[in-house]
Parts: structure tokens; sequence; C-alpha cells
């Protein structure tokens, strides 16, 4: 079933995309319904969040100016999973592959979809009594818990902290944000950026950064 949505962010990712190979984007929606199993799951296991690209062979637009789309530069510019260490990378192999596994075991890491923007720089963490947890940690509820949120530096953008799958606090246009909790459950963040449409420049909010939950 088609729609003037839909239609623009086809016609979208074709106009820009030989000005922006990362407009791939265009045609990113929030997985809303695998988001909820994401979180269902979690509040009975712990399962951990990322995501890569589904590189397809690219299809020909015509002969005459030996045109593809999407590029596999697109393909593999849409989305990246982003590891947050404790300690830094040292480019000796044997540290840093164990730095990388244990990221990935542990869930030490986001979603950011960086065709939209670059989303380095984010960080969520929770405080609670002397601990400190990171995306992917347990935490023991000593009371209660200091949340902490810093985002890229962007514009026009809403962080969204929810708990157990459900949005408990918002935050528009901020670079960082703190609030405190006394409910236990599972925490994580999500930040949409509002980014207008060609060609027809209708404004749309898109996923930018998924993080992995605080226990």
């Amino acid at each position: 079933m088609f729609s003037l949505t839909r239609i623009n962010k086809l016609f979208g990712a074709f106009i820009d995309y030989v000005m922006d190979p990362r407009t791939l984007n265009y045609v990113i929606s929030y997985p809303e319904e695998q988001m909820k199993g994401f979180d269902r799951i979690n509040s009975v296991r712990k399962i951990v969040g990322l995501a890569a690209s589904s590189v397809a062979s690219n299809t020909l637009l015509g002969s005459a100016g030996k045109m593809s789309f999407p590029s596999y530069e697109s393909q593999f510019s849409i989305v990246h999973t982003i590891i947050v260490s404790r300690t830094p990378y040292s480019a000796e192999y044997g540290h840093d592959r164990n730095l990388t596994l244990t990221a990935l075991k542990r869930g030490h890491m986001y979603v950011a979809f960086s065709g939209l923007e670059p989303a380095r720089g984010f960080f969520f963490t929770a405080s609670s009594g002397d601990s400190t947890a990171m995306m992917g940690d347990s935490l023991r509820l000593d009371g209660q818990a200091a949340i902490r949120i810093s985002l890229p530096d962007s514009s026009d953008v809403e962080a969204r902290l929810l708990m157990n799958g459900e949005v408990i606090r918002t935050f528009k246009n901020t670079g960082s944000a703190a609030l405190t909790v006394k409910s236990p459950g599972q925490y994580r963040v999500e930040v949409f950026q509002k980014r207008l449409m060609f060609p027809f420049f209708l404004q749309r909010s898109y996923p930018w950064i998924i993080s992995n939950q605080i226990y």
C-alpha cells in the first residue's frame, strides 16, 4: 500500500544519492515490534542488542550512467554497533580482541544509525551507592539510582528513557541529562532525530541511537 510518506522516502533516497552515499537512512523506520520483543525477553533473561547491515547486490538503474543503487558504501554506513569500554584499545591484538569479545558478551555497546549523523560520544550510566553501571551491566539499587545520559552534539533530537519497555522521561535538544530513579527494572535509552525528507520536505523522526539495558 503506497502513501505519500513512503513515496517521499524512496524519492528522497534516490535524489540525494549522488550527493550523500548515506541516504538509505531515508528508508529506515523504528523497529517497534522487534524492540517490544527485545524488552519482553530482557524482562525474563538478559540478551544483548546489536546491529549490522545486510548488504545486497547493487541494482542497476540504467546502463547510460552506470549508476547503481544502493552502493556498498551507503549500505555499510547505515547502522553500526559502537562499543563503549572502560579501558582504551591498545592496538595490541590479544588485548583488543579480549576487550571486544567481552564488550559484545556483556552488552557494553549501543546501536547507532550513523548514516544520519556520526553517533560517537553517546554514554549512558547509572550509579547507586558506591557502584556505577554502564550499558549491559547490573546494578544493585541502594534506595535510588542516579542516571546520566550524554549525547553527541546535534540539533533537533529527542532522547527517551525507558523502563521495562515504557517511556518514563523525554529530553529534547540537550547534550546531557541526569535524573534519579527509585524503581528496579531494565532501563535503556533511545534517541531520535527530526529531519526533513526530500523531495516533498516532510519532517519525520528517525531512530539515531538505541542503547542496551542497565539492569
